[in-house]
């Protein structure tokens, strides 16, 4: 792993490219995602990366994180102190985890009646 690393901030919906340069190989990222999602079954946050989804259609209060690992396989919520709160899996449509491909990725982000703040993507880049 790399020892210093790119990491991408997205703050609005939309189609954006984010380009990866360090590391040769697809890499493993943490996505760190703050919104507010509701439990009614029609709302959730999409994110789309490399056509891959990952969908977060549990409940995130204001001021959570959903804390995604690709690497780990595994999502926890934390408070704005960083605590964890719970466990993140059950906010997960599905078990997907997205990975980054070298070079540019495509991330597509949508909401269905929730409230998208910011997504923060830690590359973890990697060497073969």
């Amino acid at each position: 792993y790399a020892l210093e690393d790119e990491t991408y901030v997205i703050s609005t919906e939309g189609e954006q490219d984010i380009l990866r340069t360090i590391g040769n190989t697809t890499s493993e990222p943490v996505y760190s995602i703050q919104g507010i999602v509701a439990s009614d079954t029609d709302s959730y946050i999409s994110i789309i990366t490399g056509g891959e989804e990952l969908r977060v259609s549990g409940v995130l209060n204001e001021g959570e994180t959903l804390i995604v690992d690709t690497s780990l396989v595994t999502a926890k919520v934390v408070d704005s102190t960083g605590a964890t709160i719970r466990n993140g899996l059950p906010l997960l449509y599905e078990l997907n985890f997205p990975t980054l491909e070298k070079g540019t990725n495509t991330i597509v982000v949508s909401v269905s009646n929730a409230t998208f703040t910011e997504l923060k993507i830690e590359a973890n880049s990697r060497w073969r």
